[in-house]
Formats: C-alpha cells, sequence, structure tokens
C-alpha cells in the first residue's frame, strides 16, 4: 500500500501529454510527505518506550522510500535528509530482529547516508516518458 501511494504521489495528473488532466491530486507530494511524518510520529510510541516495531515497519519504510524518496527529496531537500537521519538512529535499531526487512532498510539507508543523504531516482522513472513518445503523445 505505502509503494503505491508513493508512486501515485509522483504521478503527474496534468499536462505531460496524458490524456488525464485532473485539477487536482488525489495523493500528492505534500500528501506523501504527510503520510511519511504521521507514519513516523505513530512510531514514536515505541521508540520512547524502546518496545520493538511492529512487524511490517522495515518492508513499509524501505518500499516507500525506495520508490517515492528521490521526489521527496528534490522537493523537501534538507528536511527530507534529516528525516532519513532519524529514521536510521532511532527507527533502524528497534526493528524486530535482524529479518530480511531491516537489512533492505538498512542498505537503503546506508546508500542514502553514503550520497549525502540522497536517494537515486527508482527504476523505471522514465518510462511514462518513453511510453508517450512510443505513442505519439510525447512533446
Amino acid at each position: 500500500m505505502a509503494v503505491m501511494l508513493g508512486a501515485m504521489a509522483q504521478t503527474p495528473m496534468k499536462g505531460h501529454g496524458m490524456k488525464m488532466n485532473l485539477e487536482w491530486h488525489p495523493f500528492s507530494m505534500d500528501d506523501a510527505w504527510t503520510w511519511l511524518n504521521r507514519y513516523l510520529q505513530q512510531l514514536n510510541f515505541f521508540i520512547e518506550n524502546k518496545r520493538k516495531l511492529p512487524m511490517p515497519t522495515g518492508c513499509i519504510l524501505e518500499g516507500f522510500l525506495k520508490t517515492v524518496g528521490f521526489s521527496l527529496d528534490s522537493k523537501y531537500g534538507r528536511r527530507f535528509k534529516s528525516l532519513l537521519r532519524q529514521i536510521k538512529l532511532s527507527v533502524l535499531p528497534l526493528l524486530v530482529g535482524k529479518n530480511l526487512a531491516s537489512h533492505l532498510l538498512d542498505f537503503v539507508l546506508d546508500e542514502a547516508e553514503r550520497n549525502d543523504w540522497t536517494i537515486g531516482a527508482p527504476e523505471g522513472r522514465g518510462l511514462m516518458k518513453d511510453l508517450r513518445d512510443w505513442e505519439g503523445g510525447g512533446s
């Protein structure tokens, strides 16, 4: 669900040669930013009480960050980088066990840290442009 929300947030609903031309966006980048902040606020209960986080936490954050992290970084800059550091320091150590999900989130955060807390563009980011060009709908 988090990956789908992230994908929706960065999908343009207006212009870019698309037939869909909505004046509003059902889940914008601002909504993605708000969702991520609220999710982390909900995790604060576990963090403050030094309790293990719910099992899907690592998967949710890993998928969401890989999908929409590049766009969030582009829009929110230093605030997003600060949020990534907070996740690495506060959330990652409390994940349940050392399962695959925690390793995947750790990998995403380590790579971001090596790149000055920047997350690279997700695979397939340019596919819509290529598809529009192929269909003759490109600019």
